[in-house]
């Protein structure tokens, strides 16, 4: 006895429903997918700050410089030499962690240089590395978030490696000028007597952003540098040599009130990511609606949400303001 074959309706009607059940699933398997990547953001950030304790705890709790500028290998300093122990590094605080990271081959793989303060490393994007390639092209996965869209797979459009977890300058930079980035004279605990579960040393960042113009101005590669064989091809470098970072600007602290109302864009709390490698190079990124997460200095990560207020936000960046927090920290 011959079955009887599926009519063209009823073929519809299975395809339809199965159409019904992926439409439904797919919306839990994103959320899934981000919940994983959130996670994996947070462990990157924990191991950063590991790596941020291990060195600050070798070298009596120094804590090295956003950007360190001991910069000319000639006769002609950019910047004065950093403060010991980093005297000898051309380059900033992601490179000098690199070996509490497990990554001492690369750290070993840029070249050692004559700095204008003895014998040093240059450390930095266009640092020559072997085999025609640059420090920059080089890939760390615990730099690179997988919820950020701007990269590919780490790598940024123009072939440099990404970075999305941002230093808080206030933390680890003084302004001292477009080429000046050095040590605050940070030491850890002790210039953080806001208290190390109060302050904010890194946050999530989206690693590429236009800000107007066809050109990015918004540029986050962990090596950092001027980026020059591409400063006036396809970015606009920004002043903060090209590293991931957030804050930057005066010290100020406000703990008896008086916050301003339209306070400066360095002051700001994380923003939304707008898509379309849109966005704000001077802010942390929330990646996702549900916020941004941060990694304070007592090591442990939490997530800020997109409603905290200006002020608050602040009181979190700066580590000696003597500022409370409030309610919607």
């Amino acid at each position: 006895m011959k079955r009887r074959a599926f009519t063209l309706i009823e073929l519809l009607v299975v395809i339809a429903i199965i159409a019904v059940l992926i439409g439904l699933l797919l919306p839990a398997v994103q959320k899934v997918r981000q919940a994983a990547a959130r996670i994996k953001s947070a462990n990157n950030m924990k191991q950063i700050g590991l790596a941020i304790h291990g060195l600050a705890d070798n070298n009596r709790g120094a804590l090295p410089g956003a950007y360190m500028g001991t910069f000319d290998v000639s006769s002609n300093p950019i910047c004065r030499p950093c403060d010991a122990p980093y005297s000898g590094y051309v380059s900033n605080l992601f490179f000098v962690i690199l070996p509490y990271l497990e990554q001492q081959a690369v750290f070993d793989s840029a070249p050692r240089v004559n700095t204008v303060g003895g014998p040093g490393i240059f450390g930095n994007a266009e640092s020559p590395v072997g085999g025609g390639k640059i420090l920059g092209q080089t890939v760390v996965k615990v730099y690179v978030n997988p919820l950020d869209s701007s990269h590919s797979d780490g790598v940024l459009f123009f072939g440099y490696a990404a970075g999305n977890y941002a230093a808080n300058y206030q933390v680890f930079g003084v302004n001292g000028g477009a080429t000046c980035f050095h040590n605050r004279h940070a030491r850890f605990p002790d210039t953080l007597s806001d208290g190390t579960s109060n302050t904010i040393l890194f946050a999530e960042k989206k690693s590429l952003a236009f800000t107007g113009g066809t050109v990015p101005n918004g540029v986050n590669v962990w090596a950092g540098g001027s980026l020059a064989p591409l400063a006036t091809t396809v970015i606009t470098p920004n002043p903060g040599a090209n590293i991931p970072y957030f804050g930057y600007g005066p010290p100020v602290a406000y703990p008896n009130g008086g916050f301003p109302v339209n306070p400066p864009l360095y002051m700001l709390p994380p923003e939304p990511d707008q898509g379309s490698n849109r966005g704000e190079w001077q802010r942390a990124t929330a990646l996702t609606s549900g916020g941004c997460q941060v990694l304070l200095a007592d090591g442990s990560v939490r997530n800020v949400s997109l409603s905290i207020g200006n002020q608050t936000w602040w009181a979190a960046v700066t580590p000696d303001g003597q500022e409370i927090l409030g309610a919607d920290w």
